[in-house]
């Protein structure tokens, strides 16, 4: 879940920098942040993936991991909050029928080979598991 919420939280901030913020093609701006927060997303996951196998092997409880995420979740939650509140854009375009089921059937899909990936190594499993739930939310 800390994972999600960077991924969330690079969605809302990385659009403020500079670099980004000049882009003036919507489609040009839109594949610039995704190809930015996916790889972040895959860095910061392996990097939290190789610090708690570290972590587990060095003897610390899988529990006290668990805190600790919440822990830093909750940080990250209350310090974007209070920070400053950025209301969301209203919708222009209503949303079909047809693109709810075309996401849930997406996100079925997608799970379904994250189970599959997991059958070969569970770790990769549950970093693919992760994707569509916040990827398929976001866009």
């Amino acid at each position: 879940m800390l994972l999600n919420v960077s991924f969330l939280l690079l969605w809302r901030e990385l659009p403020k920098l500079q670099v980004i913020a000049r882009i003036q093609k919507f489609r040009t701006k839109l594949g610039v942040m995704i190809g930015c927060t996916l790889s972040l997303w895959l860095l910061f996951g392996s990097i939290l993936l190789l610090i708690a196998q570290a972590v587990l092997r060095a003897g610390f409880p899988a529990r006290g991991i668990g805190l600790l995420a919440v822990s830093i979740m909750l940080a990250l939650a209350t310090g974007t909050l209070w920070s400053r509140h950025v209301p969301a854009p209203v919708g222009k375009n209503r949303v079909t029928w047809f693109v709810y089921v075309s996401r849930g059937l997406l996100a079925g899909v997608a799970i379904t080979c994250s189970g599959l990936i997991a059958t070969y190594s569970s770790t990769a499993g549950g970093l693919a598991a992760a994707f569509p739930a916040i990827y398929l939310t976001t866009v």
